[in-house]
Parts: C-alpha cells; sequence; structure tokens
C-alpha cells in the first residue's frame, strides 16, 4: 500500500518541480526581455508631451500677439492721450 503512495509522492513532486522550473525560466525570459518596448513606450511619451507642450506655446503665442498686445496698447495709448496711427 505504501509503496505505491511513495511512487506517486515522487512522481508529483518531480511535476511540481518541473512547472516550477519553466515558470522560473518563463519570469527570467520576460524580465530579461530585450526588444526595447518599455522604452519604446516611454518614447512616445515623451513625443506625445513636446507635440502638446508646443501647441499649448503656439496658442499662447498667439494670444499675446493677437489679442493681449493690440488690448494693451490701445489701453496705454487712451491713458496718455494718443491715438493709433
Amino acid at each position: 500500500m505504501f509503496k505505491g503512495l511513495k511512487a506517486r509522492l515522487k512522481e508529483r513532486f518531480d511535476e511540481f518541480a518541473l512547472k516550477m522550473t519553466c515558470a522560473k525560466e518563463s519570469a527570467v525570459a520576460t524580465l530579461s526581455d530585450d526588444f526595447g518596448g518599455v522604452q519604446i513606450g516611454l518614447a512616445v511619451k515623451i513625443i506625445i508631451g513636446v507635440v502638446i507642450g508646443a501647441l499649448v506655446l503656439g496658442g499662447i503665442y498667439v494670444l499675446w500677439e493677437n489679442v493681449i498686445m493690440p488690448r494693451l496698447e490701445g489701453e496705454v495709448n487712451s491713458m496718455f492721450g494718443h491715438s493709433s496711427p
């Protein structure tokens, strides 16, 4: 009775050891991935940030040149009694 149990336990232990070895190798392969997926994702995020920043700065420039400066010039001229040419 116990002879068969011992053989089955050894077989189960060997299966478990094989599965753990495969899991370890899979984890090591995943962690040492040299394809650069993380770097590509980071580069895409940086490019998106640069593009959005450029659009915001361009919008501020247009707003400054077309809205703020003409209004400010008109108010300063009206304070000093000059008329715009």
